[in-house]
């Protein structure tokens, strides 16, 4: 099943929760207008791609596992886990907008007209996505300790990786190393965007070693958030740039190559402009000094290479499938975005 069946498939049961969840609690809330703090639950989860799930899933089918309903709702406690991490790192970061719509704390700011009960209020919402979460997984893990293992350690490790994230984006006086970047981006998005999910499955399909597995995972996890970077400079219909990991000051690996690669002159209006809101002017100057130093076609050379020992090592691994052809699909997919 490739991603876009799949996708199809998750999203009917993703949908189907979420009702259930809402028709639960819903007694709980006095009025509609603080019912609605939940129900933008619904538009906000709608544009997600569910790598997470899918990862889950296809590991699982890779070593000839078949219990769809099962392995689904193991996939929507990683599904869950990923809607909390972003509303929560939405306000860290402060962001205004996720896939064309305001972001959960932004909404309830409008709802609220206040800027501090709506980060409040989003935080609790992402907390109550997150109780879910724990929930599900305790009810169809519980047999399954090594899984069970897993989804807790990916747990601890999107929060301190959200919480290296904020400390090097507030961070003035020292820049990071690629190396540190690399960590902390496998901490706060690829280690449950790919590796965890990636493990969760195979042990799920009665894979005990997992380290090769682990490995793989870390190095198209890794692909994955360099390629995310790098589409926050890809310029729009308009042809203007969001660059929000500047503007948030966010430290990441494509900044590191900008830091290697520019001049004096661009890496003065580069540390200038970190961690400001820009100008239409400012961000098209940035753009020009991304462009003539030929940083997407380096930072792309860096993706595509480490994809090309991901799809070494996966061929090494794993024997030949339906699911393993679907798997590359995927490797595919991060080498064409942006």
């Amino acid at each position: 099943m490739n991603l876009k069946v799949y996708k199809t498939h998750f999203d009917t049961h993703l949908e189907q929760r979420l009702e259930d969840k809402l028709t639960q609690v819903q007694p709980l809330f006095p009025d509609e207008k603080t019912f609605s703090m939940i129900t933008y639950l619904k538009p906000y989860i709608d544009h997600g791609k569910r790598f997470r799930p899918y990862m889950v899933y296809l590991w699982y089918s890779i070593y000839g596992a078949d219990d769809l309903e099962f392995i689904t709702r193991v996939g929507l406690v990683n599904e869950l886990i990923h809607i909390f991490a972003l509303i929560h790192d939405d306000i860290c970061d402060q962001g205004t907008s996720r896939h064309g719509i305001p972001t959960y704390h932004k909404h309830l700011a409008w709802l609220y007209e206040n800027p501090y009960h709506g980060d409040v209020q989003a935080m609790l919402v992402g907390d109550l996505v997150y109780t879910r979460a724990l929930q599900e997984a305790q009810q169809l893990l519980c047999d399954h300790p090594k899984a069970h293992k897993i989804v807790f350690t990916m747990l601890n490790e999107v929060v301190i990786g959200q919480m290296l994230d904020v400390h090097f984006s507030t961070s003035t006086d020292a820049l990071r190393t690629k190396e540190e970047i690399s960590d902390k981006d496998h901490l706060k998005s690829g280690q449950y965007t790919f590796q965890k999910p990636m493990m969760i499955g195979a042990s799920l399909a009665g894979i005990d070693d997992l380290t090769d597995i682990e490995a793989l995972g870390k190095n198209i996890g890794i692909a994955f958030q360099m390629r995310d970077d790098l589409l926050d400079r890809i310029p729009n219909n308009e042809g203007k740039t969001k660059m929000s990991d500047i503007q948030e000051g966010n430290q990441t690996i494509v900044m590191s190559v900008c830091r290697e690669s520019y001049d004096e002159a661009a890496l003065k209006r580069l540390e200038d402009a970190r961690g400001k809101q820009l100008s239409d002017d400012e961000l098209s100057l940035l753009q020009e000094d991304f462009s003539n130093f030929a940083i997407h076609e380096k930072v792309s050379e860096a993706i595509n290479d480490l994809l090309d020992v991901v799809e070494t090592d996966f061929h090494a691994l794993v024997p030949e499938s339906e699911s393993k052809k679907d798997f590359l699909g995927v490797v595919g997919l991060l080498r064409r975005l942006g």
